[in-house]
């Protein structure tokens, strides 16, 4: 078989374009991805105002007055981390290979498929956590060590902020 010299330099050409356009979509996904990872998400509630949002992940959070969370470009990826500001209802999806923590004035209140409220407005003296279903473990520190508390459907816990005190009550 005889090949003409045209067919195979476009056949090469062809190759070369190709192969550099993959190497451009890639690099352009690539940096993509990095920018998405480095972002900051926030969804804010103004004051007299309530609202609901749908995470990536299918958890859906009721905001109250004044409230915002905010979470990085990267949620879901390998865990599942928002920060709040106020105070929010979660309900949580269930995904026992992610965590899924609210972060909020110092402490850490970690979930897995449940649903419960958290009322942290950054200045109160108080974070209060009431788990409705399901498991919550509650991360907190008390004179310099680390607390963690699993709580159960119907507790309640109030973390004082200013003497690092525990309570948990019962609210049904």
């Amino acid at each position: 078989r005889i090949y003409s010299i045209p067919g195979v330099a476009a056949t090469i050409a062809i190759i070369v374009c190709s192969t550099f356009t993959a190497y451009l979509l890639y690099n352009n996904f690539a940096e993509h991805q990095e920018s998405m990872e480095s972002n900051i998400y926030t969804f804010e509630v103004e004051p007299g105002q309530k609202g609901s949002m749908r995470l990536a992940d299918g958890t859906i959070v009721h905001l109250n007055s004044a409230s915002k969370i905010s979470f990085s470009g990267n949620y879901n990826s390998e865990e599942r981390m928002v920060s709040l500001n106020g105070e929010a209802y979660f309900e949580v999806a269930k995904n026992p290979d992610k965590r899924f923590v609210v972060t909020c004035n110092g402490v850490d209140i970690e979930a897995l498929g449940t649903e419960f409220n958290v009322d942290a407005y950054p200045d109160d003296k108080f974070v209060v956590a009431t788990l409705v279903t399901g498991r919550v473990k509650f991360h907190c520190q008390q004179k310099g060590r680390e607390v963690t508390y699993s709580m159960q459907p119907g507790q309640k816990v109030i973390y004082n902020l200013l003497d690092e005190k525990l309570l948990c009550t019962t609210t049904f």
